[in-house]
């Protein structure tokens, strides 16, 4: 029950986002502060809801991407440099590649590979086996 109300909390604030896409900035901001904080506090559960919005955010608010990617980039680096907990690179990595195949442009896709690969290839060569999830950076 508790799931489900939170998917309907998060349906109601994706679409409130869509009809006011002056508020997104606002919005998405205050995601990112919550989902840093949480991170902090090791509450991955209330990150887990954050990444769940964003995912809705991102087949919702298609045209509206540009004023929340920024943010969302900001929470998957920041995921993916979690050295200790290795399910929230795994979120991490699933993210971006939510945030790739649903809106790959040239320009945030560059950015991402400056920024990630570093990540990700630590990740690799530490043991982990889920880059399977990236094939663009394998090429």
């Amino acid at each position: 029950m508790d799931a489900e109300s939170n998917d309907r909390k998060s349906g109601k604030l994706c679409e409130y986002a869509s009809r006011n896409p002056l508020r997104i900035p606002k919005i998405t901001s205050n995601l990112e502060q919550r989902c840093f904080k949480d991170l902090r506090n090791e509450n991955f559960g209330c990150v887990k809801a954050v990444l769940c919005i964003y995912r809705k955010l991102l087949s919702s608010c298609k045209e509206q991407m540009p004023l929340f990617a920024s943010c969302l980039l900001g929470i998957i680096r920041a995921l993916l440099e979690q050295t200790r907990q290795d399910e929230m690179r795994i979120l991490g990595c699933n993210a971006l590649v939510d945030f790739i195949n649903r809106h790959c442009v040239l320009f945030y896709l560059l950015f991402l590979l400056s920024n990630t690969c570093c990540s990700c290839l630590h990740a690799c060569l530490s043991g982990h086996s889920f880059l399977h999830n990236f094939p663009i950076l394998l090429i």
